[in-house]
């Protein structure tokens, strides 16, 4: 009896564990394809995020102009918006970030999937819908949910 208590009890701390650590991680607004800077030796290089691993609580990134062997996991003591507090201000919705976007009037439910910089648009696909629905949205069409 003592035997089962003690290895629910270690279930029960993994569980918890892994799953405080997969929230570090997915409640950050850093999902694939975010453009970030990361930490390196004291110094911030700009890098794209490939995937997030919640397992290790951390991003697999890729840095701008390197190779791919220089690609690595980092955590969030090492990840930030790229350009900051001047980037989230100039884009308020960043890849992943749940919107509502008006469309004839009426608001939709939507995410972002990238910001197009060229066009200064933000690519979104409206939850519940095709793709072939997907669009680029304007700031007068866009908002936070």
């Amino acid at each position: 009896m003592l035997r089962k208590l003690v290895l629910s009890a270690v279930a029960l701390c993994a569980v918890t564990f892994a799953s405080a650590a997969s929230a570090l991680v997915s409640d950050t607004p850093f999902p694939a394809g975010s453009k970030v800077s990361v930490q390196w030796k004291g110094k911030w290089y700009d890098a794209a995020v490939k995937s997030v691993d919640t397992a290790k609580s951390c991003w697999n990134i890729h840095y701008d102009g390197y190779e791919a062997s220089w690609d690595e996991c980092v955590g969030k003591d090492r990840i930030k918006a790229r350009g900051g507090a001047a980037a989230a201000a100039e884009n308020p919705h960043p890849n992943g970030a749940k919107v509502q976007v008006l469309w004839k009037g009426k608001w939709y439910p939507a995410a972002v999937k990238t910001y197009n910089e060229k066009k200064k648009c933000w690519n979104i696909h409206y939850d519940g819908y095709a793709d072939s629905w997907d669009e680029c949205v304007g700031k007068g069409r866009i908002k936070a949910r």
